[in-house]
């Protein structure tokens, strides 16, 4: 009450009518400090307004908190002993093994991200990705069918929430 703190952007996400335009929002985001632990997505997908680009932010703020840049790929913010890691800008390391090994590249090194700060894919509890194309065929399926076959591997044997979620998703009869 009557303290005030800024507001911090962890995480953006962009989205753009021309992929050409992201080296100069880069080259703008890079001026403002205030944007300087922010994980920023990129999405070429015109924003529905017609406009060139849309900005999608999460900003937080309050006394306590702390955002730290852990990489050029996350960011984590702890307030009141919890701590929240936001990851992005994890692409293929190859554009040629397709949906689904592309995919595991992405998991893999994701999971990578999280075990810096000590945590595991059982401690997620929200992922976005991103598939360019996420309806159109590839080979005998869709691209979408493969992002899930991928998914499916990877995630195998994973207990989210770490039991933390059962008695909730139980009690709500799910």
């Amino acid at each position: 009450c009557g303290h005030e703190s800024a507001m911090l952007v962890p995480t953006q996400t962009v989205f753009l009518r021309d992929a050409a335009d992201q080296a100069a929002c880069e080259e703008l985001f890079a001026a403002y400090e205030l944007l300087a632990a922010t994980v920023t997505h990129f999405v070429v997908e015109p924003p529905c307004s017609g406009a060139r680009l849309a900005v999608e932010a999460w900003a937080i703020g309050g006394l306590g908190l702390t955002v730290e840049r852990r990489s050029a790929q996350s960011v984590t913010v702890t307030y009141d002993g919890i701590q929240w890691l936001y990851t992005g800008v994890v692409k293929p390391l190859s554009a040629t093994a397709g949906v689904h090994g592309q995919a595991l590249d992405v998991f893999q090194q994701t999971h990578g991200l999280l075990g810096v700060v000590g945590l595991g894919w059982q401690n997620v509890v929200r992922t976005w990705w991103q598939l360019e194309g996420l309806t159109a065929v590839q080979g005998h399926t869709q691209r979408y069918l493969e992002l899930n076959r991928a998914r499916a591997e990877a995630f195998a044997g994973i207990n989210f929430g770490n039991g933390r979620l059962s008695a909730v998703a139980h009690h709500l009869g799910y």
